[in-house]
């Protein structure tokens, strides 16, 4: 998180996931997405990613990046996805 200047700690799960997300977003190849994830198969890649539904995922992006920014009071009733 420092490296990103995010002030707050991120946990390998949102990590990761990012990183998956933000690769897509970038259409960069499968494999390349699964190796850096560490999947011993595309499929298993395929698999994660095809799980989100793209407008859910893109609210929830914008959620977790306003409660980065915003005091804790403003993240206090997230919206049901």
């Amino acid at each position: 998180s420092a490296l990103a200047g995010i002030g707050e700690k991120l946990t390998t799960h949102v990590s990761r996931h990012s990183w998956a997300t933000i690769g897509k977003k970038q259409n960069l190849p499968l494999w390349v997405i699964s190796e850096g994830l560490g999947h011993s198969s595309e499929k298993m890649t395929y698999t994660y990613l095809a799980s989100f539904d793209r407008s859910t995922l893109d609210r929830a992006n914008e959620q977790i990046a306003l409660a980065l920014v915003s005091p804790p009071s403003a993240t206090a009733g997230f919206a049901c996805l």
